[in-house]
């Protein structure tokens, strides 16, 4: 009876972690706040692409806080987030995007690429401007965890729009040249101005068709960065004025900012 009453347990703990993993559609994001606009329509802008580590410090210490003053200091009207929690255990079951959008009266879409029993976990974007819409892909991911490229439409004047692309790849480089290759063929569709950025994992060759819009700027680990893995690449489109890393201690990478333009 023990045995089967076991047994039974296991059934069902794989029925109920199969569901929740279901529950991540190939083509899903959780837009929640889309209409505060806090930044006067512009062609120049300010954009962060920054792994926070689910708000954990380089000393071990959760500190959400601490991100939400790093990015309030760069000044960044658009922001592209990694490993962000959604009500997960480790992380006091805050919905941490939510935080910070409130935080810093921005609009956020989180995109899903984890989906567990207690909570997820993804990436996200936070804008000063509208989001007119917002789609999450899944990428292949075969010899490691779910990986995805979250969308977003972002409204900077009644007549200019970009789209903005964010993405975390796997640390195995099969997988990887695979979820290039496919956020290639989804960009390729893209007719407006765009800008993709994330934690790629490690710098990537050059042969891909895509225009990295920075280099030589190294923002992992934290402590000692020798790593040039958190990346830009942009439509034809977009000037970079300014590239810069930003010397913190509130996750393991360092944010990089970025001025651009874009050309009417």
């Amino acid at each position: 009876m023990k045995k089967y009453s076991a047994v039974l347990i296991i059934v069902v703990i794989i029925v109920i972690v199969t569901v929740y993993m279901l529950n991540i559609s190939n083509k899903s994001a959780v837009l929640v706040s889309s209409n505060i606009t806090t930044r006067e329509s512009t062609s120049s802008i300010k954009i962060m692409t920054y792994n926070i580590q689910h708000g954990r410090g380089i000393n071990g210490k959760l500190a959400l806080d601490r991100i939400a003053g790093v990015i309030k200091d760069s000044g960044a009207d658009i922001v592209g987030l990694n490993e962000v929690d959604q009500r997960q255990k480790r992380s006091n079951f805050v919905d941490q995007v939510a935080y910070l959008a409130e935080r810093l009266d921005m609009n956020y879409v989180f995109g899903p690429t984890l989906k567990g029993i207690s909570g997820n976990y993804g990436n996200a974007i936070l804008s000063r401007f509208p989001i007119e819409s917002a789609e999450n892909y899944l990428l292949t991911s075969k010899n490691s965890e779910t990986r995805a490229l979250l969308t977003t439409e972002v409204n900077l004047s009644a007549n200019k729009s970009i789209t903005v692309f964010v993405t975390h790849l796997s640390i195995e480089q099969q997988d990887r040249k695979q979820q290039m290759e496919e956020i290639e063929d989804y960009i390729s569709q893209e007719k407006d101005s765009y800008i993709l950025m994330g934690d790629f994992n490690k710098m990537l060759d050059l042969s891909f068709g895509l225009t990295p819009l920075i280099s030589g700027l190294k923002s992992f680990p934290a402590d000692l960065p020798s790593e040039e893995i958190d990346l830009f690449f942009a439509s034809q489109d977009i000037t970079l004025k300014e590239a810069k890393i930003i010397n913190t201690k509130a996750s393991d990478h360092l944010p990089v900012v970025i001025d651009i333009d874009i050309t009417a």
